[in-house]
């Protein structure tokens, strides 16, 4: 459990700002955790101090002896913060496209892996994201992007997803512009040396941010560098993990919502 904020705009532009006990709950449908209120406090400038007070207190007789002489500032530490909100965006668009699909479509047999499967997406991100990266997958996946699923990505998975593009590249490449011409009912147009056979991360990376641009009006370099201000910074709260994305900004939402896309939750905490 924790304490958020959250913010309310009334209709003659006043916001108003409100204090909530929250904990986080998994959506029964979607998969991804979100923010669950338990009690509202009302509104920030009509708390109740006192009865603030008199909880803290009430809750701290349930702590060590050495733990109530902490500070909340002493108690709170930034680990690192690292861009969430485009490989967010890419994977939503992924699915929606049906990819996966594609990709066993192409390979017909034997069948693909699940683990392949996600190192692909994942090297398509890779050129989507920071295509003049020279920093390995794993090192990328690890130090600048904010994505769970990636984190058992091994070195033969790799090997394995360029073979597979290689292989099959043609087959899966005529599969994947269908599957956005149907999206987008629209001829795709694709940057020059992209053509069918090379460059396979780099065309399904073109594939999917074009889909993201008819959608959205945006060239897909502001897309990209909007939704990359998109946060999730980890913190020591009280010697406890937590998560937290950075607050949502009007672009952000605009993009999220040209796609249909719900943003990631507020508050996200979970054991490191």
């Amino acid at each position: 459990m924790y304490i958020r904020t959250i913010k309310r705009k009334n209709k003659d532009g006043s916001v108003v700002e409100y204090v909530q006990l929250a904990h986080n709950v998994r959506h029964p449908q979607k998969g991804y955790p979100k923010a669950e209120v338990i009690h509202s406090f009302g509104r920030r400038d009509q708390l109740d101090i006192a009865a603030l007070k008199r909880l803290v207190v009430s809750v701290s007789r349930f702590f060590e002896p050495e733990a109530k002489t902490e500070s909340p500032a002493a108690a709170v530490s930034f680990v690192r913060s690292r861009a969430a909100g485009g490989i967010h965006l890419l994977r939503h668009l992924w699915n929606r496209l049906g990819m996966n699909v594609c990709l066993y479509a192409a390979i017909e047999s034997p069948p693909v892996p699940a683990a392949i499967a996600l190192t692909v997406f994942v090297l398509v991100a890779k050129q989507a994201l920071a295509p003049s990266s020279k920093s390995p997958i794993r090192q990328w996946l690890a130090e600048d992007i904010f994505w769970d699923d990636g984190a058992d990505l091994t070195e033969r998975h790799l090997v394995q997803a360029e073979t597979l593009l290689r292989d099959h590249a043609d087959a899966l490449q005529a599969a994947a512009y269908e599957a956005v011409v149907r999206q987008v009912a629209a001829a795709v147009s694709l940057p020059d040396g992209q053509a069918a056979g090379t460059d396979v991360p780099g065309r399904l990376a073109g594939l999917l941010t074009h889909t993201a641009e008819v959608a959205t009006g945006l060239t897909w370099p502001v897309i990209r560098d909007e939704m990359q201000r998109l946060q999730l910074g980890e913190f020591i709260v009280g010697g406890e993990s937590l998560r937290r994305y950075s607050p949502l900004r009007p672009l952000q939402r605009q993009i999220l919502d040209a796609l249909a896309m719900d943003p990631p939750p507020p508050d996200f905490p979970i054991d490191l």
